[in-house]
């Protein structure tokens, strides 16, 4: 990413009143800091948040077209994201790419359903009428707001490879973990913000 957009974004998410600064945080994750971006206050921001999903949008076009020329991937297919704000995030990226591409590309959503994982938490779970976007032809963009330990997101990646599909990239409005592609195990993590 560059230092351009990710000051621009930082700036546009200051501007929409979702960066707090001044406070001290527990994230989901468990972990503490004094910045919290407040997601909840950008979706609703369209003009904003369109300019942040083709800049997402962008790079995955960019990525996907190296690694189409190495034969590694084909066209993304679906873009998937937590809901509710990942839902947001999935329509949004999936227009940019077939506004720019020609091809469709399908956006849909995981939420929470009632089975729960080893610690607790609830697993991520995608409607029946959404698992044709998911199966062994489809390569697939998980998408997120932002990334804090990648918990989340990797379960998003877990549950896309149970239908068969292929991950091919991550992409974030803000890494504020540090999170790889590595720790998620996918070839491609992207955000427009790396700031923790």
């Amino acid at each position: 990413m560059s230092k351009r957009v990710e000051e621009w974004t930082i700036e546009v998410i200051e501007e929409l009143g979702a960066l707090i600064t001044n406070g001290h945080y527990i994230y989901n994750s468990g972990k503490h800091g004094e910045v919290y971006v407040a997601k909840d206050l950008v979706m609703p921001s369209t003009i904003q948040l369109n300019d942040m999903c083709a800049e997402l949008a962008g790079h995955y076009m960019v990525f996907d077209a190296a690694k189409r020329a190495e034969s590694e991937i084909a066209w993304v297919d679906t873009v998937i994201g937590p809901a509710p704000n990942g839902a947001v995030l999935a329509s949004r990226v999936a227009e940019v790419i077939h506004a720019t591409t020609g091809r469709p590309a399908f956006a849909v959503y995981a939420e929470k359903g009632k089975k729960l994982d080893g610690d607790g938490k609830p697993e991520f779970e995608v409607r029946p009428t959404f698992e044709r976007f998911l199966d062994e032809t489809q390569t697939v963009v998980v998408v997120e707001d932002v990334i804090n330990s990648g918990r989340t997101v990797k379960k998003i990646v877990e549950l896309v490879q149970s239908y068969g599909a292929k991950v091919c990239s991550i992409a974030a409005l803000w890494n504020r973990g540090g999170v790889t592609a590595e720790d998620l195990g996918v070839p491609d993590l992207f955000s427009l913000v790396n700031v923790r």
